[in-house]
């Protein structure tokens, strides 16, 4: 497939090495640059070049190197001896070898091109494409791009690219820090306009005309003539939204089956696991955290015991109070919880409520003797609500607490056991607390 496409490509297509030897060619190019195949095989770049190009092209081929895509424009000697305007984007393909698309950017071509070719091919492409110059004035987009954006043609050209931003607070509320967002963008930027790299790849989050939210992996290649100067920028997003909701809803579903398992071997039943879910919710919204937050928490803390997988019967499920041997392996838990999920970015909040969700805040929990504020938001609120949860539920070994009694004990444990501004929160929400346990069994 990948031959057919190479020999009937309308343009020009080269790979060659890292010593700039030509490797293999398409007849596109053949024609473009007027040798035959066996001829181009014979020679290099530089045997192409015009007089006084040689340093643009080191530079070029530098940055090829260094961030293994390139792309501009390039003055090139044909076989009889004239000069042809060529625009090229070159890709690293495997190590030591590169491909380079090559179009004729000759005045006549041009012309051709744009009233034609050009837009047939941009408009034919399933990829979206938008190219801005050195200003961000967005100069060109094709169907694609209006087509996952929502917008047409002429409501964003001149625009800048911004107006696919949702805004700082936007990401913020999707989980990133305000910190990571900075580092974000100044790094785009920082390689974009680096001579020696000139493109960039990450994960933006974007907003469509109609304010729904696109998760893009996003390519962004700089420009440049051939003295090297930029002259713009060709942004390549892709439309990642429904695989990474894909990816995470499978891997929650996986572990939240193992947490359940574990709830079950534990004499829990799913009404803890949702209550949890929507106590530590409600602590969340309470403190004004973002909605991703929010969302996160309910979705993760009730995988807070996933951990006693690990236990053994004898002792998850004994119905007396441990000894002071069996505690300690039950306290183990907590660390063996954390290696199921940790080392995964998505599931960085359930790594840190697995490991902490025991430590308290006079310092005396574990596994790690944390204090304050150094154990993670995310644990002390799981903490308040699997304990209000663990008081009201009926054990082998204990009743259970009517309300009244339950939050007696937080507000008892308050500076000690628990984060007094969280217990505050609670006894705020006590009564909603109250209603969440009556109503799910």
């Amino acid at each position: 497939m990948f031959e057919e496409y190479f020999n009937a490509a309308p343009v020009g297509l080269l790979i060659y090495n890292s010593e700039g030897e030509y490797l293999d060619t398409n007849p596109a190019t053949c024609r473009m640059l007027g040798y035959t195949r066996e001829e181009l095989l014979s020679l290099t770049i530089k045997n192409l070049l015009v007089p006084g190009a040689e340093e643009a092209h080191r530079i070029s081929f530098a940055r090829l190197k260094a961030a293994g895509s390139a792309s501009g424009e390039r003055s090139m000697r044909r076989k009889d001896g004239t000069r042809i305007e060529v625009m090229t984007h070159s890709i690293a393909i495997s190590e030591g070898r590169f491909l380079a698309f090559c179009s004729d950017l000759s005045p006549q071509r041009t012309a051709e091109r744009r009233g034609g070719l050009y837009h047939d091919a941009m408009e034919s492409l399933e990829q979206a494409v938008i190219i801005a110059d050195l200003s961000g004035a967005i100069i060109e987009v094709n169907r694609a791009f209006c087509e996952l954006y929502g917008y047409s043609t002429q409501e964003v050209l001149g625009k800048n690219p911004r107006i696919l931003n949702p805004s700082r607070s936007a990401y913020i509320d999707l989980g990133y820090t305000g910190e990571e967002y900075d580092q974000l963008f100044r790094g785009l930027w920082e390689s974009i306009r680096d001579p020696l790299r000139g493109s960039w790849k990450g994960t933006v989050v974007n907003r469509r005309k109609d304010g729904n939210l696109v998760w893009a992996s996003l390519q962004i290649d700089t420009i440049h003539d051939e003295a090297g100067q930029a002259l713009g920028y060709v942004g390549l997003p892709f439309d990642i939204s429904e695989s990474r909701r894909k990816e995470k809803l499978s891997k929650v579903e996986l572990y939240s089956t193992i947490a359940a398992l574990a709830d079950l071997r534990d004499n829990e039943t799913g009404g803890h696991m949702k209550r949890v879910g929507l106590f530590t919710k409600l602590l969340a919204k309470a403190q004004g955290m973002p909605r991703q937050y929010c969302d996160d928490i309910e979705f993760f803390a009730p995988m807070h015991d996933i951990g006693k997988v690990g236990i053994l019967d004898s002792i998850l499920l004994a119905p007396r109070k441990l000894s002071p041997e069996e505690f300690e392996e039950m306290k183990v838990h907590t660390v063996l919880g954390h290696n199921i999920v940790k080392g995964k970015k998505e599931l960085e909040m359930v790594s840190a409520i697995t490991l902490r969700h025991h430590e308290r805040w006079d310092g005396s929990g574990y596994p790690g003797g944390l204090a304050g504020e150094d154990i993670p938001l995310s644990a002390r609120i799981t903490a308040v609500a699997d304990i209000y949860d663990a008081l009201r539920s009926a054990r082998p070994y204990k009743r259970a607490w009517s309300h009244e009694e339950a939050v007696a004990e937080i507000r008892a444990i308050s500076g000690r056991h628990l984060d007094p501004g969280l217990v505050d929160f609670f006894l705020g929400l006590a009564s909603t607390f109250e209603m969440v346990y009556a109503r799910i069994k």
